[in-house]
């Protein structure tokens, strides 16, 4: 589903002239930073301890995608 997801959402911001993407991710999460690529996506930054979930500071991995 998440592939069918993402594609139109891709097509929607395509169709409303938006000019790039930005996937914000658990920089541990390497499957999702994978799934992201395989769409076009590419790194585009670390911001490091600005998430907190369960006691524990995460990194967030931005990923870009021109459109």
């Amino acid at each position: 589903m998440g592939k069918e997801l993402l594609t139109e959402l891709i097509s929607l911001a395509i169709s409303h002239g938006a000019r790039s993407m930005i996937g914000v991710v658990d920089a541990t999460n390497i499957r999702s930073i994978t799934f992201h690529k395989k769409h076009g996506f590419h790194e585009a930054g670390l911001l490091r301890e600005v998430g907190h979930k369960f006691d524990i500071w995460l990194d967030v991995a931005l990923l870009q995608r021109m459109l």
